[in-house]
């Protein structure tokens, strides 16, 4: 993906996994930006890295609270997207959120079945240690090789960093936030608004339901 191949939330540019073979024009669009060719290989039928250039594939997940999966929905997907990689050759690295009372040491390495968990130690509480790691881990990102795949916008105005880094970033969207209202204006209007910047600052997006593709083709 090449900087003039940027992403608009309109039309066919948006993916949807399971509604319109989304995942497979992802992975055609990645082994294109990577190889310079299409992939003769579909995204649920891979033998990487056979398809590939020599080097090992790389992917860094963000969004999630980590794996093994202990949460909610992205977590779950985080993990079984992540074993499905690593079984077929890819590099994987899943970012961790560590609660501490004091933070010693902001970044620590481990590994679970193949996947690098990527540990990042906050010592915030509330909705102030989500943002506290969603930074972290971008700054992290930033330094690390791999495309970056992140799950929720949440946290989407950090995205702008790695976009200034020249990092590839795809973004599977999450539900309409701030249209519900058991959320108070100004929580509606960070996830507006943060729904606006993913939107802009990602190569592609990935809508997981008809509905918010239709949403954010509009």
């Amino acid at each position: 993906l090449t900087d003039n191949e940027t992403t608009t939330a309109v039309g066919t540019n948006i993916l949807q996994p399971g509604c319109d073979n989304g995942w497979n024009r992802a992975w055609q669009a990645y082994c294109k930006a990577e190889t310079g060719q299409p992939s003769t290989a579909d995204w649920t039928d891979l033998k990487a890295p056979a398809a590939m250039k020599p080097e090992q594939p790389s992917i860094l997940i963000l969004g999630t609270r980590g794996i093994p999966a202990a949460h909610g929905g992205f977590e779950t997907f985080a993990e079984r997207l992540a074993l499905f990689l690593v079984a077929r050759g890819w590099k994987v690295g899943v970012y961790c959120q560590e609660e501490v009372e004091r933070v010693d040491q902001r970044v620590r390495l481990d590994s679970w079945r193949g996947i690098d968990l990527i540990h990042i130690q906050v010592a915030s509480k509330g909705p102030r240690a989500t943002l506290e790691f969603d930074w972290q881990c971008v700054l992290d990102a930033a330094r690390r090789p791999g495309v970056c795949l992140v799950l929720g916008y949440n946290g989407a105005v950090f995205l702008t960093w790695l976009r200034l880094m020249r990092r590839k970033v795809i973004t599977n969207m999450d539900g309409i936030e701030w249209r519900r209202p058991k959320w108070g204006r100004a929580a509606r209007t960070w996830f507006w608004l943060n729904e606006w910047i993913g939107a802009w600052a990602s190569h592609r997006l990935v809508a997981d339901h008809p509905v918010i593709a239709d949403h954010l083709a509009t």
